[in-house]
Order: C-alpha cells, then structure tokens, then sequence
C-alpha cells in the first residue's frame, strides 16, 4: 500500500501537462504581448518617402566614415589603396570604381569542355545499332 498523499508518475505527467498548457503560452502569443505594451507615441511611421530620406542619410554617413578611414591611413603613410585592408572589395568599388577595370573577355580561357570517353564512343556504339536495326527492318519489310 502506498503512502497517503503519494502520487504515481503517470498521474504526475497528466497533471503537469495541464498546468503547462494552462500556464505556457506561446512565442507569437509572447510577441504579440510585448508588440501591443509598446506606444505608438513617439515612433515615426515608415512611408516611402521617409525610408528615401532615411537611405540617404545612412549612405552619407557611410560615405562620411569611409572617408575619414581613408585620410586616417593615408595620414599614417599609406599611399596604396592595396594597402588599405579594412575597405571590402564593394567599399573599394562604391569608393572608386576606376580601379575595377573587367576585359570583356576576361576568365574566356578558362571554361574547357571536355568530353568523357565513355560519351564518345557511346554515341558511336548507339548510331551504329540504330543504323543497323533500321537495315534489318527494311529488309524484312521487302
């Protein structure tokens, strides 16, 4: 016999479930929550024309830091741009693009096509059955 007020795992896991599901909620009810606590007050709505003016002033300030990096580096005596390793190859396009000269043949000369043995001589094999076959048919058509 079993201790009063003892209860068995498998009545343990059924209450527990409930309490859970009671007690869990979940994650888009979460964020749901948290999106209506916030106030509308004082955010700025997003039309087009202010993601425009927002784009613009963002490149600007980029435009700006990039700047002040470059005459950071060359103030430290680097005259090379191939020495200037914190800018990334779109940086150094976006920056000067004169330095990004492509040859519209460039990389022709590296794509070869090569055939594969077996695709040779299969195509050969299969043209000759098929001519072959076709003979047999004619004849015994006649």
């Amino acid at each position: 016999m079993l201790p009063q007020g003892y209860v068995l795992n498998r009545d343990k896991s059924a209450q527990q479930q409930d309490d859970d599901s009671e007690e869990e909620q979940t994650l888009e009810e979460k964020i749901e929550e948290e999106r209506a606590a916030l106030s509308y007050a004082d955010l700025t709505p997003v039309t087009f024309e202010s993601f425009m003016k927002w784009k613009a002033d963002r490149a600007a300030r980029k435009q700006a830091e990039l700047e002040a990096k470059i005459a950071a580096e060359e103030a430290k005596g680097k005259k090379d741009k191939s020495q200037m390793a914190f800018m990334s190859g779109r940086a150094l396009f976006q920056f000067n693009p004169d330095l990004f000269e492509d040859a519209e043949d460039a990389g022709a000369d590296d794509i070869v096509f090569e055939e594969d043995e077996e695709t040779k001589d299969g195509g050969a094999a299969e043209q000759a059955n098929n001519s072959g076959g076709e003979e047999e048919k004619k004849e015994d058509d006649q």
